[in-house]
């Protein structure tokens, strides 16, 4: 009886260690540098995030941009050099609207933790029917 009680205690402990995964923090905070990546080389900024378990917020700030234009932007999973699914709906994220002096600042919210063991990517786009004209790009890393 003994015995069977060790063994089974051995197999639960076994188990256990199996199932640890790493623990979120209740906040993250994020940043990135925003760099350019397509025809204009002069657009660059920033962007800064927190995240908490059922809300994110991204804010980014540009410079370099066309006067007057109007720029589209989302947080998506993975970092500028691979493509991947974006984190919220477009709807999040409002249109950048750039000043006479080329800047332009914006704050995105929506309902999907980032999580400090993936990468994420804030990405500009000219807002024009042609959605596939990167503008800009920064990775987003935690300081978690």
């Amino acid at each position: 009886m003994v015995r069977v009680l060790l063994v089974w205690m051995s197999v639960l402990w076994v188990l256990a260690g199996c199932g640890v995964s790493e623990v979120e923090p209740e906040t993250s905070f994020w940043e990135a540098t925003v760099e350019p990546v397509g025809p204009d080389p002069e657009v660059s900024g920033s962007a800064t995030g927190l995240s908490q378990p059922d809300l994110s917020q991204v804010s980014v700030t540009l410079r370099g941009a066309d006067p007057d234009s109007r720029l589209r932007w989302h947080v998506r999973e993975g970092d500028c050099s691979q493509d991947g699914d974006a984190v919220a709906s477009p709807g999040g994220f409002p249109i950048l609207e750039v000043g006479a002096e080329g800047s332009a600042t914006g704050t995105g919210t929506f309902g999907t933790r980032l999580r400090t063991s993936q990468r994420y990517a804030v990405e500009i786009f000219l807002d024009s029917a042609n959605e596939d004209l990167r503008l800009a790009c920064g990775t987003l890393i935690s300081d978690s």
